[in-house]
């Protein structure tokens, strides 16, 4: 072996065409109207978010005062429904049924809701089959009686 290197085959030569100047151009760029086009297009995006900053800030105004009309008729819902509540404890409607004359009967009968039939013989009461009996009503106390106190 021997470290002479091998022989290459021979490159063919190909004709590159050769490079040439390019005129000057007709007109020079102009920097001036592109700076204004900049400056214009800055200006358009910093009103435009003047507008919408100043807007969302509006809505942001009224959705708080909705939010506290919301609250406040929440608390006006709220308290109508304890009223009515209240309305409709047993107390309550006794003492409006006392007002009303009705007395309380001890001495009930079935009554058959299809037909509206009386099981047994209803009895009349005078009202004072339950004296001890009393309902209270915010700061008044009826008696089965129908005496106030």
């Amino acid at each position: 072996m021997t470290a002479l290197l091998a022989p290459r085959a021979p490159r063919e030569t190909s004709k590159k065409p050769a490079l040439t100047a390019i005129g000057k151009p007709n007109r020079p760029l102009s920097t001036i109207p592109f700076v204004l086009f900049l400056a214009g297009m800055l200006a358009v995006g910093m009103v435009g978010m003047l507008i919408l900053s100043t807007t969302l800030q509006n809505q942001a105004f009224d959705v708080q005062s909705k939010q506290r009309e919301a609250n406040v008729l929440a608390s006006k819902v709220s308290s109508l429904q304890t009223q009515v509540a209240q309305a409709r404890s047993m107390d309550s409607l006794a003492a409006d049924a006392q007002k009303l004359g009705m007395r309380p009967n001890p001495y009930t009968v079935p009554l058959r809701l299809s037909d509206g039939k009386v099981l047994g013989k209803a009895r009349e009461v005078s009202g004072d089959e339950m004296p001890t009996l009393d309902y209270s009503q915010g700061d008044q106390t009826v008696r089965a009686t129908g005496t106030r106190q």
